[in-house]
């Protein structure tokens, strides 16, 4: 991509939506289109011979399949513009041009900027929020080493902008090719990938890339959760089935985000405190909160990377459900070509209610892995002590 024409774009701030009148416009015109409809059918005698609950049923349906239809096509309207080079910048973050489709990157680097050595941590959400996360004790063990740790928003969430595609094989080529050349650009000679939850799998796919040039040093999954694939089932506990088949669906989870989902996204410390103890019980609550205030460090901050992840392209987190539970190749990774001497293990919270079984499914396919517990939680956990101790098993 031309250098001047990036750079024209990162200052640009246009509206990314219609103006008002335009979309309420075009937001209430099927739901005025339903209730035109329903006033003509009382002209005809076979909608009068209906019983009185066909009747309600007919309009409740029909009111709220034109809600729905009208939230898919508002969706892209709840946009925010991407924050410009210079608004980025004042707080901490800058923009990488992706190789791999010419489209926008953004990252936070935190400790010794420059450094050769790079810990890579994929939050799986907000890049700020994974580098603010446990900012003074992980900064400690940074400034230590003279390292620093790169943090990406993931394409489509926060402002890193999504790919066309959520074919997870495709979608993981294209960020593996991204990362690489980000690493690159920053002259990273000894690289170690942390990559929580669901960006447990774009660790261990970027890991191999890096290993395969000689900079990987040191591989921790954090939490977890692999992709399923056409061979093989990574099951999540304490979740249906069905919720990532939902969340994989952009005629679902479009309406849903905006008309649902943008909604009840937590705003503070409080909320998200608030949320808790309302939808947990008061020990697993109790237990969440007190892991998240001991690791996080500033829970404000952690609380602003919510909304912020959501912000900009909410309309496509589908394609964080769709990558997962597509299962359209026999494998994403090849678990076997991973290096022994390479340090990988497997962190997972005592009280992590999510994902420990899957550790165990990987823990057979990576056959030199251990798996490693903490006193912690799915949210909360010592990024700090995790990163210390793969800097101690250096190769």
């Amino acid at each position: 991509m031309d250098g001047s024409k990036t750079q024209r774009l990162l200052e640009a701030s246009a509206p990314v939506t219609p103006s008002a009148c335009v979309r309420i416009l075009v937001f209430w015109f099927p739901m005025a289109f339903v209730v035109t409809l329903f006033t003509l059918l009382f002209t005809f005698s076979a909608f009068q011979e209906l019983a009185l609950g066909w009747k309600i049923f007919g309009y409740i349906f029909g009111f709220l399949a034109a809600l729905i239809f009208s939230g898919y096509i508002a969706a892209p309207w709840q946009l925010k513009p991407l924050p410009t080079q210079t608004q980025l910048a004042e707080i901490g973050g800058k923009y990488f041009v992706r190789p791999s489709d010419g489209k926008f990157l953004e990252y936070f680097i935190a400790g010794a900027v420059g450094s050769k050595s790079v810990v890579v941590f994929l939050h799986r959400m907000d890049g700020k929020a994974g580098a603010d996360y446990g900012r003074t004790s992980v900064g400690e063990v940074l400034n230590a080493q003279s390292a620093c740790l790169l943090s990406v928003s993931v394409p489509s969430l926060s402002a890193s902008e999504p790919y066309d595609t959520c074919n997870p094989v495709q979608w993981l080529q294209q960020f593996d090719q991204d990362m690489v050349a980000l690493l690159h650009d920053l002259g990273a000679e000894h690289v170690y990938v942390l990559g929580l939850s669901w960006a447990a799998q774009l660790a261990a796919n970027l890991a191999l890339a890096l290993q395969k040039k000689g900079l990987l040093r040191g591989v921790a999954p954090i939490g977890g959760q692999m992709w399923d694939t056409k061979t093989q089932n990574f099951p999540i506990e304490e979740t249906s089935p069905w919720v990532p088949r939902i969340f994989s669906k952009p005629y679902l989870v479009r309406p849903l985000a905006y008309l649902l989902i943008k909604n009840v996204m937590p705003s503070s410390w409080e909320v998200i405190e608030k949320q808790m103890r309302q939808g947990m019980s008061e020990e697993k609550a109790n237990t969440e909160i007190d892991n998240l205030k001991k690791y996080a460090g500033d829970v404000d901050a952690f609380a602003a990377g919510f909304p912020r992840s959501m912000a900009y392209f909410l309309h496509q987190n589908w394609q964080v459900g769709a990558t997962c539970s597509s299962r359209v190749a026999d494998e994403y990774v090849d678990f076997n070509e991973f290096d022994p001497s390479i340090p990988f293990y497997l962190y997972i919270g005592k009280s992590d209610g999510l994902t420990a079984q899957i550790q165990q499914v990987v823990h057979g396919l990576v056959k030199h892995s251990v798996i490693k517990e903490y006193e912690g939680t799915h949210s909360g956990f010592p990024l700090a002590d995790i990163i210390k101790e793969l800097f101690a098993t250096q190769v």
